[in-house]
């Protein structure tokens, strides 16, 4: 189901992000509306996401083929992020409010990653680090369509694949002026943003 980008809208709208910072966060964190931290370089700060809709969702849902919804699980960390199990027991609640009728697992860190990295999971909540402060290390590392040999898509590991936002970080990262890599970085932050390869969150403290 979440080859369809209606079904990942679904799961967006799903997600009251102030509440799960509030509660399950206990405000130790910030709603996120891309995968980039706003102000690192080849962000886009306007971004605001998705709202919390779950009527939009079950529209998408249904408009998707799922009008019923479907099963899943959401398999987390346990004790690697600010409050990971709550948090997934939180996201877990939300997406069965709307018909997404799902089950929360946690695992150690070393299982989950290995597990990640061999496609075991569904649907993961993991977290990234933009360690350049610069987009393109995030959206080459996660979004990107995974080639270890050319060294991109290193943590996809859902078989998330774009053509245009692959040609769009390929391009930026040639480019040697400031002004025209971040303005191309802030196009393609915008593009994962709509397109939801990954459902951004949170930000963490």
């Amino acid at each position: 189901p979440f080859s369809d980008l209606r079904v990942r809208q679904a799961v967006a709208h799903a997600i009251n992000r102030p509440l799960l910072v509030e509660q399950s966060l206990e405000g130790q964190g910030e709603p996120a509306a891309q995968v980039v931290l706003p102000g690192l370089f080849g962000s886009a700060p306007e971004l605001e996401g998705l709202p919390f809709d779950p009527q939009r969702s079950l529209d998408l849902l249904a408009a998707a083929g799922y009008p019923e919804g479907f099963r899943t699980t959401l398999s987390c960390t346990r004790n690697r992020y600010v409050n990971d199990v709550q948090v997934c027991n939180a996201l877990a609640l939300m997406l069965t409010g709307i018909g997404i009728r799902t089950t929360a697992e946690t695992w150690p860190s070393g299982e989950f990653f290995d597990m990640a990295a061999e496609g075991r999971f569904s649907l993961r909540l993991a977290g990234w680090g933009t360690g350049t402060g610069e987009a393109s290390y995030t959206l080459r590392g996660l979004l990107a369509t995974r080639d270890v040999e050319r060294g991109t898509g290193i943590s996809n590991f859902g078989g998330y694949s774009n053509p245009r936002l692959d040609a769009m970080i390929a391009e930026a990262v040639t480019l040697t002026d400031e002004g025209a890599r971040e303005a191309l970085l802030a196009e393609a932050s915008r593009l994962a943003a709509a397109d939801l390869g990954v459902v951004p969150i949170h930000f963490q403290y």
